[in-house]
Protein backbone atom coordinates (compact mmCIF):
# COMPACT_ATOMS: atom_id res chain seq x y z
CA UNK A 1 0.00 0.00 0.00
CA UNK A 2 1.12 3.56 -0.67
CA UNK A 3 1.62 6.28 1.90
CA UNK A 4 -1.53 7.98 3.19
CA UNK A 5 -2.35 11.43 1.93
CA UNK A 6 -0.95 14.22 4.03
CA UNK A 7 -3.49 16.60 5.52
CA UNK A 8 -2.82 20.34 5.50
CA UNK A 9 -2.16 20.21 9.24
CA UNK A 10 0.43 17.43 8.78
CA UNK A 11 2.21 19.30 5.99
CA UNK A 12 2.38 22.48 8.06
CA UNK A 13 3.55 20.57 11.13
CA UNK A 14 6.55 19.43 9.08
CA UNK A 15 7.04 22.84 7.40
CA UNK A 16 5.45 25.45 9.71
CA UNK A 17 4.68 29.08 9.04
CA UNK A 18 6.55 31.62 11.18
CA UNK A 19 4.51 33.28 13.92
CA UNK A 20 2.07 35.75 12.38
CA UNK A 21 2.08 39.38 13.44
CA UNK A 22 -0.92 40.89 15.21
CA UNK A 23 -3.47 42.11 12.71
CA UNK A 24 -2.50 39.67 9.97
CA UNK A 25 -5.43 38.16 8.10
CA UNK A 26 -5.93 34.41 8.31
CA UNK A 27 -3.86 32.49 5.75
CA UNK A 28 -5.39 31.57 2.41
CA UNK A 29 -4.36 27.94 1.93
CA UNK A 30 -5.02 24.97 -0.34
CA UNK A 31 -3.62 21.45 -0.74
CA UNK A 32 -3.97 19.76 -4.13
CA UNK A 33 -3.25 16.07 -4.81
CA UNK A 34 -2.23 14.76 -8.21
CA UNK A 35 -2.02 11.04 -8.98
CA UNK A 36 0.60 10.54 -11.68
CA UNK A 37 2.25 7.64 -13.48
CA UNK A 38 5.88 8.62 -13.01
CA UNK A 39 9.02 7.81 -11.05
CA UNK A 40 9.89 10.41 -8.38
CA UNK A 41 13.31 11.19 -9.84
CA UNK A 42 11.96 11.67 -13.36
CA UNK A 43 9.41 14.24 -12.23
CA UNK A 44 11.78 15.81 -9.69
CA UNK A 45 14.12 16.97 -12.44
CA UNK A 46 11.40 19.09 -14.03
CA UNK A 47 9.57 20.12 -10.87
CA UNK A 48 12.72 21.74 -9.47
CA UNK A 49 13.34 23.73 -12.66
CA UNK A 50 11.11 26.45 -11.25
CA UNK A 51 11.83 29.08 -13.91
CA UNK A 52 10.60 26.79 -16.69
CA UNK A 53 7.78 25.48 -14.51
CA UNK A 54 6.49 29.01 -13.93
CA UNK A 55 6.77 29.88 -17.61
CA UNK A 56 4.97 26.71 -18.69
CA UNK A 57 2.17 27.53 -16.24
CA UNK A 58 1.77 30.93 -17.85
CA UNK A 59 2.83 32.96 -14.81
CA UNK A 60 4.02 36.52 -15.34
CA UNK A 61 7.77 37.05 -15.95
CA UNK A 62 9.90 37.66 -12.86
CA UNK A 63 13.17 39.55 -12.45
CA UNK A 64 15.70 38.71 -9.76
CA UNK A 65 18.66 40.61 -8.33
CA UNK A 66 20.84 40.34 -5.25
CA UNK A 67 20.60 43.12 -2.67
CA UNK A 68 22.65 43.03 0.54
CA UNK A 69 23.14 39.28 0.29
CA UNK A 70 19.49 38.34 -0.35
CA UNK A 71 17.68 37.45 -3.55
CA UNK A 72 15.01 40.03 -4.43
CA UNK A 73 12.28 39.31 -6.95
CA UNK A 74 9.99 41.69 -8.82
CA UNK A 75 7.04 41.16 -11.12
CA UNK A 76 3.43 42.08 -11.80
CA UNK A 77 0.26 40.01 -11.67
CA UNK A 78 -3.07 41.31 -12.97
CA UNK A 79 -1.55 44.78 -13.12
CA UNK A 80 -0.42 44.71 -9.46
CA UNK A 81 3.32 45.20 -8.86
CA UNK A 82 5.00 42.73 -6.50
CA UNK A 83 8.39 42.84 -4.80
CA UNK A 84 9.69 40.19 -2.44
CA UNK A 85 12.66 38.48 -0.82
CA UNK A 86 13.06 34.94 -2.14
CA UNK A 87 14.13 32.68 0.72
CA UNK A 88 16.46 29.78 -0.20
CA UNK A 89 14.51 26.65 -1.11
CA UNK A 90 14.81 23.69 1.23
CA UNK A 91 14.41 20.15 -0.05
CA UNK A 92 15.18 16.47 0.18
CA UNK A 93 15.86 15.20 -3.32
CA UNK A 94 12.99 13.19 -4.74
CA UNK A 95 10.87 13.76 -1.60
CA UNK A 96 9.86 17.40 -1.02
CA UNK A 97 10.75 21.02 -1.72
CA UNK A 98 9.67 24.13 0.19
CA UNK A 99 9.88 27.75 -0.89
CA UNK A 100 8.97 30.97 0.92
CA UNK A 101 8.67 34.62 -0.06
CA UNK A 102 8.46 37.74 2.10
CA UNK A 103 6.74 40.61 0.27
CA UNK A 104 7.17 44.33 0.81
CA UNK A 105 4.83 45.13 -2.11
CA UNK A 106 1.87 43.30 -3.61
CA UNK A 107 -1.24 41.37 -2.63
CA UNK A 108 0.36 39.32 0.16
CA UNK A 109 2.79 39.72 3.04
CA UNK A 110 4.18 36.19 2.86
CA UNK A 111 3.79 33.13 0.65
CA UNK A 112 4.75 29.47 1.00
CA UNK A 113 4.71 26.58 -1.45
CA UNK A 114 5.33 22.91 -0.64
CA UNK A 115 5.66 20.09 -3.16
CA UNK A 116 5.72 16.61 -1.67
CA UNK A 117 6.34 13.44 -3.72
CA UNK A 118 4.93 10.17 -2.35
CA UNK A 119 5.64 6.98 -4.36
CA UNK A 120 2.60 4.72 -4.77
CA UNK A 121 2.29 1.09 -5.94
CA UNK A 122 1.14 2.22 -9.38
CA UNK A 123 2.76 5.62 -9.78
CA UNK A 124 3.38 8.78 -7.85
CA UNK A 125 1.29 11.15 -5.77
CA UNK A 126 2.26 14.81 -5.75
CA UNK A 127 0.83 16.95 -2.98
CA UNK A 128 1.04 20.71 -3.54
CA UNK A 129 0.42 23.18 -0.74
CA UNK A 130 0.06 26.88 -1.57
CA UNK A 131 -0.44 29.44 1.17
CA UNK A 132 -0.48 33.22 1.45
CA UNK A 133 -0.84 35.76 4.24
CA UNK A 134 -2.93 38.36 2.36
CA UNK A 135 -2.07 42.03 2.80
CA UNK A 136 -5.74 43.08 2.71
CA UNK A 137 -9.18 41.72 1.84
CA UNK A 138 -8.86 42.73 -1.81
CA UNK A 139 -5.59 40.78 -1.94
CA UNK A 140 -7.33 37.77 -0.43
CA UNK A 141 -10.06 37.93 -3.09
CA UNK A 142 -7.53 38.28 -5.93
CA UNK A 143 -5.40 35.39 -4.64
CA UNK A 144 -8.45 33.16 -4.29
CA UNK A 145 -9.39 33.96 -7.90
CA UNK A 146 -5.83 33.07 -8.96
CA UNK A 147 -6.09 29.65 -7.33
CA UNK A 148 -9.05 28.75 -9.53
CA UNK A 149 -6.99 29.75 -12.57
CA UNK A 150 -3.84 27.89 -11.47
CA UNK A 151 -5.11 24.48 -10.33
CA UNK A 152 -6.18 23.07 -13.74
CA UNK A 153 -3.01 24.43 -15.35
CA UNK A 154 -0.78 22.76 -12.75
CA UNK A 155 -2.74 19.51 -13.01
CA UNK A 156 -2.41 19.46 -16.80
CA UNK A 157 1.29 20.36 -16.75
CA UNK A 158 2.25 17.75 -14.12
CA UNK A 159 0.34 15.11 -16.08
CA UNK A 160 2.29 16.03 -19.22
CA UNK A 161 5.62 16.04 -17.36
CA UNK A 162 4.87 12.60 -15.91
CA UNK A 163 4.41 11.24 -19.44
CA UNK A 164 7.72 12.65 -20.69
CA UNK A 165 10.24 9.87 -21.34
CA UNK A 166 12.61 11.34 -23.95
CA UNK A 167 16.04 12.77 -23.17
CA UNK A 168 16.08 16.53 -22.91
CA UNK A 169 13.40 18.91 -21.66
CA UNK A 170 9.71 18.17 -22.30
CA UNK A 171 8.05 20.16 -25.11
CA UNK A 172 6.09 22.23 -22.57
CA UNK A 173 9.40 23.57 -21.23
CA UNK A 174 10.81 24.70 -24.57
CA UNK A 175 10.13 28.11 -26.13
CA UNK A 176 12.05 28.33 -29.41
CA UNK A 177 12.82 31.74 -30.84
CA UNK A 178 11.11 32.41 -34.17
CA UNK A 179 13.83 34.82 -35.34
CA UNK A 180 16.72 37.02 -34.24
CA UNK A 181 17.24 40.72 -34.81
CA UNK A 182 18.99 41.92 -37.97
CA UNK A 183 21.96 43.05 -35.89
CA UNK A 184 22.26 39.64 -34.22
CA UNK A 185 22.05 37.92 -37.60
CA UNK A 186 24.87 40.09 -38.97
CA UNK A 187 27.04 39.26 -35.95
CA UNK A 188 26.36 35.56 -36.31
CA UNK A 189 27.11 35.62 -40.06
CA UNK A 190 30.38 37.49 -39.53
CA UNK A 191 31.43 35.10 -36.76
CA UNK A 192 30.53 32.10 -38.91
CA UNK A 193 32.88 33.36 -41.64
CA UNK A 194 35.69 33.76 -39.09
CA UNK A 195 35.35 30.08 -38.17
CA UNK A 196 35.61 28.86 -41.77
CA UNK A 197 39.38 28.46 -41.79
CA UNK A 198 39.89 26.85 -38.38
CA UNK A 199 39.59 23.19 -39.34
CA UNK A 200 36.17 22.69 -37.73
CA UNK A 201 33.41 20.41 -38.97
CA UNK A 202 31.19 22.69 -41.07
CA UNK A 203 28.03 20.63 -40.46
CA UNK A 204 28.52 20.78 -36.69
CA UNK A 205 29.25 24.51 -36.80
CA UNK A 206 26.11 25.15 -38.85
CA UNK A 207 23.98 23.06 -36.46
CA UNK A 208 25.34 24.98 -33.48
CA UNK A 209 24.81 28.41 -35.04
CA UNK A 210 21.26 27.43 -35.98
CA UNK A 211 20.74 26.46 -32.34
CA UNK A 212 21.98 29.91 -31.25
CA UNK A 213 19.45 31.50 -33.61
CA UNK A 214 16.43 29.43 -32.60
CA UNK A 215 17.21 27.99 -29.17
CA UNK A 216 15.28 28.68 -26.00
CA UNK A 217 16.56 31.87 -24.35
CA UNK A 218 16.83 30.05 -21.01
CA UNK A 219 19.28 27.61 -22.63
CA UNK A 220 21.20 29.98 -24.89
CA UNK A 221 21.88 32.65 -22.27
CA UNK A 222 23.89 30.12 -20.22
CA UNK A 223 25.01 27.27 -22.47
CA UNK A 224 25.63 23.75 -21.20
CA UNK A 225 27.71 22.28 -24.05
CA UNK A 226 27.27 18.64 -23.02
CA UNK A 227 23.48 18.96 -22.89
CA UNK A 228 23.47 20.82 -26.23
CA UNK A 229 25.63 18.12 -27.83
CA UNK A 230 23.19 15.43 -26.70
CA UNK A 231 20.21 17.42 -27.92
CA UNK A 232 21.75 18.10 -31.35
CA UNK A 233 23.26 14.59 -31.53
CA UNK A 234 26.71 15.90 -32.35
CA UNK A 235 30.13 14.94 -30.90
CA UNK A 236 30.67 16.54 -27.52
CA UNK A 237 34.38 17.16 -28.03
CA UNK A 238 33.76 18.84 -31.39
CA UNK A 239 31.12 21.12 -29.87
CA UNK A 240 33.37 22.08 -26.96
CA UNK A 241 36.07 23.04 -29.48
CA UNK A 242 33.57 25.12 -31.46
CA UNK A 243 32.42 26.89 -28.28
CA UNK A 244 36.02 27.85 -27.47
CA UNK A 245 36.54 29.22 -30.98
CA UNK A 246 33.20 31.03 -30.72
CA UNK A 247 34.47 32.93 -27.69
CA UNK A 248 37.39 34.20 -29.81
CA UNK A 249 34.95 35.14 -32.58
CA UNK A 250 32.85 37.25 -30.22
CA UNK A 251 29.78 35.01 -30.24
CA UNK A 252 30.10 33.58 -26.72
CA UNK A 253 31.51 34.82 -23.43
CA UNK A 254 33.40 32.33 -21.27
CA UNK A 255 32.77 32.80 -17.56
CA UNK A 256 33.15 30.87 -14.32
CA UNK A 257 30.47 30.67 -11.65
CA UNK A 258 30.93 30.27 -7.92
CA UNK A 259 27.89 28.16 -6.96
CA UNK A 260 26.55 27.59 -3.46
CA UNK A 261 26.56 23.80 -2.85
CA UNK A 262 23.35 24.10 -0.81
CA UNK A 263 20.90 26.26 -2.81
CA UNK A 264 22.84 25.99 -6.15
CA UNK A 265 22.57 29.75 -6.53
CA UNK A 266 25.34 31.63 -8.34
CA UNK A 267 27.26 33.68 -5.77
CA UNK A 268 29.79 35.19 -8.20
CA UNK A 269 30.33 35.24 -11.97
CA UNK A 270 33.97 35.64 -12.99
CA UNK A 271 35.67 36.19 -16.32
CA UNK A 272 38.87 34.24 -15.55
CA UNK A 273 39.47 30.89 -13.88
CA UNK A 274 42.36 32.41 -11.93
CA UNK A 275 39.90 34.80 -10.23
CA UNK A 276 37.92 31.98 -8.59
CA UNK A 277 38.47 32.40 -4.83
CA UNK A 278 39.66 29.54 -2.66
CA UNK A 279 36.79 30.20 -0.23
CA UNK A 280 33.37 31.75 -0.58
CA UNK A 281 30.08 31.96 1.28
CA UNK A 282 26.32 32.16 0.76
CA UNK A 283 24.64 34.60 3.13
CA UNK A 284 21.04 33.40 2.56
CA UNK A 285 22.09 29.81 3.34
CA UNK A 286 24.54 30.88 6.09
CA UNK A 287 27.23 28.51 4.80
CA UNK A 288 30.88 28.78 3.82
CA UNK A 289 32.54 26.59 1.19
CA UNK A 290 35.80 26.32 -0.73
CA UNK A 291 37.62 24.72 -3.64
CA UNK A 292 39.37 22.04 -1.60
CA UNK A 293 38.12 18.45 -1.81
CA UNK A 294 37.17 16.17 -4.69
CA UNK A 295 33.57 17.46 -4.99
CA UNK A 296 34.36 21.17 -4.91
CA UNK A 297 34.13 21.53 -8.69
CA UNK A 298 31.10 20.18 -10.51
Amino acid sequence: MGAARKSMAELLEEHPWPTRARGDLEPLEVVWQFELGAEPQALWTWLTDTSRLNRALGLSPMRFSEEDGVLVGEGATAGVAHRWVERPWSWVEGAFMVGERIYDRGLARRAKVIYRLDPQPEGLRVEAYLGWLPRHRFGRWMLRFGLGWLEPRLRRLLTQLALHRAEGPPPEYVALASSVTDEAERRLAAARRRLDRRGLDDAVVDAFFDYLRRGDDMDVVRLKPRAVARRLQIPERELLLICLHATRAGVLDLSWDVVCPHCRGVREELSHLGDVPAKSSCEPCAVEFGTEGPSAIG
